[in-house]
């Protein structure tokens, strides 16, 4: 009779590695979405040994199992072997079939030193009247047949010895394992010797099912075809043995979640990669998830990404220069289709000689609505600048466009104030009152109602004079100290401000002084302090319009020369009014 040793059976066991360990694997898988009834049970060989078929129900995905092999039979006062004992998780889908076949312990060695069964088939070998027999091995079966494939198996312990040998009796049924096609080796099952005695038992206990795990988002760009997005990933990495259910298909959210829609990848390698069309322009945010028969996996992780469309371009482009403004036209592209305002940017033409003035000259950028055809922008005189027109969409969903013609002005001209007193728009507000003031004094005065960022000319009259210039801040106010001139003579005169209005429009605000001691032989010199938020002193202007002081003569044919469109200089960033 062969002699087969239990270290020898053990070792066996190492090649085999198929059943996962169930509770450290398992405790990480999740909740199922319905937990189903509970699906578990043990067959335990008997007198009578029998086979015991099961079923996997619905929402199921894995079993746990515990095999225990028989014990081999007693000799004398000597005990058989004890059977093996496997444990471990393995992955299954509903409607499976397995029939179990416990392991029965071996005869008692004289009596009836048979070997004993698995379920209904032999198993260990029969001893004698000195050896009991060998205990029957454990053996779980695909299918229904008592004689089909082996799924899994736990050998029988060998039977005793009268004689006191090492268990040289009937052989123990044969077999450690585990037929599990789809196992992974870094999730090793639990092997061993039972810690009972007398016959085998087969445990098991169903694992519901869980979603499966997130796919992996690599990336998201824009498809080959107007209106598309392609999208790569990766399926979820799970164990079979882990719960999880069988992926039924994607879906994709373009909303960061909130909405879904099924996703067909049209290439199934590594990465999958699926392509949706029929996508207006638009930022979208890009999650991809998996679909079961219990539910849905989490989502991945979202990709930001958009969708442009290339806007028409303006047309028809003009610029109507004026003194220290122009006015910048334009048309609406033929196609307007997304399109949310517009921006114009006037360019300073500096040469290198004079690249220092480019931070005060400037570029002037003007931002109007959809439904504006030109705006007024305040420029530097004595310079001409490069004019162009861009359209503008939605933030991440448009191609700003530029125009179709970009073209340079001629150069904007001084300003020329008026021979006589300009029509009031308003008064014109001093600190505090000029009915008794002398030449050389300085005073404050402040105005509003101009083209905000705008310069404003000072000038007293009765002769005109030009006292010097001053910005307007952003609401179209300004608030300046000017020195009178010396030499202004004793009597009436009037302080004009003029400027435009933030429709282009002469805007010339006025206030009466009066003299009454002049500072004879000194000449004052153009501008003084700032006073207040948004101006600067008054000065002059960048070709030298004069000295504070100083007689501006004038033919007397000469008009009043409106500042129509006229606005200071405007640097970058500043705003503009529009028509």
């Amino acid at each position: 009779m062969p002699v087969r040793s239990l270290s020898r059976r053990v070792l066996g066991l190492g090649a085999v590695g198929v059943l996962a360990t169930s509770s450290a694997v398992l405790s990480a898988v999740g909740t199922a979405h319905a937990a189903p009834a509970s699906f578990a049970g043990t067959v335990t060989a008997g007198a009578t040994p029998a086979d015991t078929a099961i079923t996997v129900p619905d929402g199921y995905c894995a079993l746990r199992w515990e095999l225990v092999g028989g014990q081999g039979g007693a000799a004398g006062d000597h005990l058989g072997r004890r059977g093996g004992r496997l444990v471990g998780t393995t992955a299954v889908a509903a409607g499976d079939h397995f029939l179990l076949q416990p392991g029965q312990a071996g005869g008692v060695a004289g009596s009836e030193p048979v070997g004993g069964h698995s379920g209904s088939q032999p198993s260990g070998e029969a001893g004698d009247a000195t050896q009991g027999g060998g205990g029957g091995a454990s053996v779980v079966r695909r299918g229904t047949s008592p004689g089909g494939e082996r799924f899994a198996v736990v050998f029988g312990g060998a039977g005793a010895d009268a004689t006191g040998a090492d268990a040289s009796g009937g052989a123990g049924g044969d077999g450690n394992l585990i037929a599990e096609p789809a196992w992974l080796p870094t999730h090793p099952h639990s092997m061993g010797v039972a810690a009972t005695e007398g016959d085998g038992h087969i445990s098991y206990t169903g694992v519901a099912c869980t979603a499966p795990q997130a796919p992996f988002l690599y990336d998201v760009v824009p498809g080959d075809a107007p209106g598309s997005l392609q999208i790569t990933f990766n399926p979820p990495v799970s164990s079979p043995v882990d719960g999880r259910a069988a992926i039924t298909g994607y879906e994709v959210s373009l909303d960061g979640g909130s909405t879904w829609r099924a996703l067909t990848p049209s290439s199934m390698g590594s990465p999958h990669r699926a392509v949706v069309t029929g996508l207006a322009p638009a930022v979208y945010r890009v999650a991809v998830r998996a679909t079961s028969a219990v539910g849905p996996s989490e989502q991945s992780s979202y990709v930001t990404r958009s969708l442009q469309r290339r806007l028409g371009v303006p047309t028809g482009i003009t610029a109507t220069v004026g003194a220290t403004s122009m006015r910048i036209a334009w048309q609406a592209p033929t196609d307007a289709t997304g399109i949310t305002g517009y921006r114009v940017r006037a360019s300073a033409v500096v040469d290198w000689d004079h690249l220092e003035r480019l931070p005060e000259v400037g570029i002037v950028d003007c931002e109007v609505g959809a439904g504006e055809r030109s705006c007024l922008v305040g420029v530097e005189p004595g310079w001409a600048y490069d004019v162009s027109v861009y359209a503008v969409g939605e933030p991440g969903t448009s191609v700003e466009t530029g125009s179709t013609t970009a073209l340079t002005t001629e150069v904007v001209p001084e300003p020329r104030p008026a021979a006589v007193v300009p029509e009031s728009s308003g008064p014109l507000v001093p600190k505090t009152p000029l009915d008794d003031v002398t030449g050389g004094e300085r005073i404050e005065v402040s105005g509003t109602g101009y083209l905000p960022n705008s310069t404003v000319v000072l000038i007293v009259y009765s002769t005109p004079q030009v006292l010097g210039t001053v910005v307007t801040d952003g609401t179209g106010a300004f608030t300046n100290t000017v020195l009178l001139p010396a030499g202004l003579p004793a009597g009436s005169h009037t302080l004009v401000a003029s400027g435009v209005d933030p429709d282009g429009n002469p805007h010339d605000l006025t206030s009466p002084v009066t003299v009454t001691a002049s500072s004879t032989g000194v000449t004052g010199t153009g501008g003084a302090d700032a006073a207040a938020t948004g101006t600067t002193p008054a000065t002059t202007s960048a070709s030298g319009l004069a000295s504070t002081g100083a007689d501006v003569a004038l033919p007397v044919v000469v008009a009043l020369v409106t500042l129509t469109a006229g606005a200071g200089l405007v640097v970058a960033g500043r705003r503009c009014t529009a028509e």
